[in-house]
Order: C-alpha cells, then sequence, then structure tokens
C-alpha cells in the first residue's frame, strides 16, 4: 500500500521532529543511535513522517507527540502500534536497538520511496514474533525483513473487529 503526503503533512512532521531533537537535546537524552549516516533530525523526521503515514490509513487525528518516544505512537482498540520508517526503497527490515525497545503490542514499518512524498507501508507484526524471529545485525540492532511482515490491511481489520466488538452489546 502506498501513501501520498500533502506538502502540509510533510512540513508538520520535520516541525515536529525539529522539536523532538530540541527537547531530547534540552533533557540531555543520551541517544544511542545506531545509523551514523544519518543526522538525528533526519531519523526523527523518517519517523515522524511514518506516524503520519500511519495516521492517515487509521483514521486517527495527525497529532505527533511532543515529547521524547516512549514505545508507543498509537491505540487501535486495545492495542500499542510502534511506527518505524526507514530510508531505503527496498529489501528493508523492520529494526529495533534491542529486542526489549519493543515496547508495543504491534510494530509497524514504512518505506520511503523514490516520489519525495509517497511510502510504502511494508507490513507489521507482534511483539512476540518479532522477538522469536528476528536477527541480530552486526552493529547490534535487531531486524526482521518485510516479507516476514503482514499486509497492513489485516491489522485493519483486527482493529475494526476489536473496536466493533467493544461497541456492540449482546443483551436485549
Amino acid at each position: 500500500m502506498y501513501i501520498r503526503l500533502s506538502k502540509e503533512e510533510y512540513s508538520q512532521a520535520k516541525q515536529q521532529a525539529t522539536y523532538r531533537q530540541q527537547l531530547t537535546s534540552l533533557t540531555r537524552m543520551i541517544d544511542d543511535k545506531k545509523d551514523f549516516r544519518r543526522s538525528d533530525v533526519d531519523i526523527d523526521i523518517m519517523g515522524a513522517l511514518a506516524e503520519v503515514c500511519f495516521a492517515k490509513i487509521f483514521d486517527k487525528p495527525i497529532i505527533l507527540s511532543n515529547g521524547i518516544d516512549n514505545g508507543t505512537d498509537f491505540y487501535l482498540a486495545d492495542m500499542g502500534i510502534d511506527v518505524k520508517g526507514t530510508f531505503y526503497y527496498s529489501n528493508v527490515h523492520l529494526l529495533f536497538k534491542r529486542k526489549e525497545s519493543f515496547k508495543s503490542d504491534v510494530g509497524v514499518l514504512f518505506a520511503k520511496t523514490k516520489e519525495e512524498l509517497v511510502f510504502r507501508c511494508c507490513g507489521w507484526t507482534n511483539k512476540k514474533y518479532f522477538i522469536d524471529n528476528s536477527t541480530q545485525r552486526e552493529n547490534g540492532t535487531w531486524q526482521l525483513h518485510e516479507d516476514k511482515l503482514i499486509p497492513i490491511e489485516e491489522l485493519w481489520k483486527i482493529y475494526k473487529s476489536r473496536e466493533l466488538n467493544r461497541s456492540i452489546s449482546y443483551e436485549h
């Protein structure tokens, strides 16, 4: 599935990423990033862009968090969602710095495309599957290849089913 962002959404994500980076700097939080080819701001921008893509798919308000990442970006019914983004176009992996960094129930991956404002939803997985099936990279991060991710449409079905079950009463 492909998602096209508007220029306004792209701008909002960039502003939020800059704010996050400033907050991290002001609070003197240690950033143990593993990608030394990218700046902290660029990594934060990619994350914010992925969050905007997710919000568009699930019709959630595009309200980017104003704080330091705690591991959950969204909730769908009772499921915590951690959204990740990658700069690469193909052959991508859902990455976490450590297995313990996967704090939400579900991780979702978005990849940049060659078209500036278009992103591809690579899919999702749950925490248990990631922990049981991910492999460690040379830099110590943990990865799960996109071919092991579940299509985003399946997460939509689970979400809608849980949402409906919470609002349906079986009493007369």
